[in-house]
């Protein structure tokens, strides 16, 4: 059984839980990594971050051990959401205007760095929004 959102040690779980998430993040998977030596713009654009899709992984494991369905993910309201994505999406087509003006990197680059992105968004999103605010919530 999951540990209850009234439970007291939620929040004591959900701290814990973001350092593991830290720790993985940061240093497990670059150990066996070729990209301890690369900058952060070579490395997401030349191929998968795998200590971040590490991180999630743990996230998601986390999420079905523990049992927690409260984590905030719910289908959005389509036209609320549209409310809301307008100004990202006129800035989002400038900067496909200005890429495409200077010149389109090539499809591999582009696929990695999008890839990485989402794993990023998913793995901040489940950390943040869900472990860790559920957590103080609970408090």
């Amino acid at each position: 059984m999951g540990i209850d959102a009234s439970t007291n040690r939620r929040l004591p779980v959900a701290l814990a839980i973001y350092v593991g998430w830290v720790l993985i993040t940061l240093f497990i998977g670059r150990l066996w990594s070729d990209a301890k030596e690369m900058s952060l713009a070579d490395s997401i654009s030349h191929g998968v971050g795998w200590n971040i899709a590490l991180a999630l992984a743990f996230l998601l494991a986390v999420k079905t051990v523990m049992g927690w369905r409260d984590l905030g993910f719910v289908k959005p309201d389509l036209m609320g959401s549209l409310k809301l994505l307008w100004l990202p999406a006129i800035y989002l087509a400038l900067f496909l205007a200005l890429a495409i003006i200077l010149g389109l990197p090539p499809l591999s680059v582009a696929l990695f760095v999008f890839l990485n992105t989402l794993i990023v968004g998913f793995s901040e999103e489940i950390m943040f929004r869900g472990v860790l605010f559920r957590g103080l919530l609970s408090r």
